[in-house]
């Protein structure tokens, strides 16, 4: 389950609650840009996860994910993920 709470009327900032089928309900913060790029961000405990969501094209996903603990950086990743067509090829 997945519930979202905006901060502002626009919609652009607040918070996910999310439940875990064990029960746990994690919170997230999120805000979304003029740019249309979503930041996800939640505490675990002394560790902090940050995430960048946003579409370079129509069908290409782009995300980075930082995880830091007292500031100082833990890890980083970076995806590219691409919208496979569901339409047929044309001949």
């Amino acid at each position: 389950m997945l519930v979202s709470i905006s901060q502002q009327q626009s919609g652009q900032q607040g918070q996910l609650l999310g439940q875990e089928p064990a029960g746990s309900i994690h919170q997230l913060e999120f805000s979304l840009d003029q740019e249309e790029r979503l930041t996800l961000r939640q505490s675990l405990g002394s560790m902090t996860r940050e995430d960048w969501l946003w579409f370079a094209s129509p069908n290409l996903r782009l995300r980075l994910s930082l995880m830091t603990q007292a500031g100082q950086l833990q890890q980083a990743t970076w995806y590219s993920e691409i919208r496979r067509s569901t339409h047929p090829a044309e001949v």
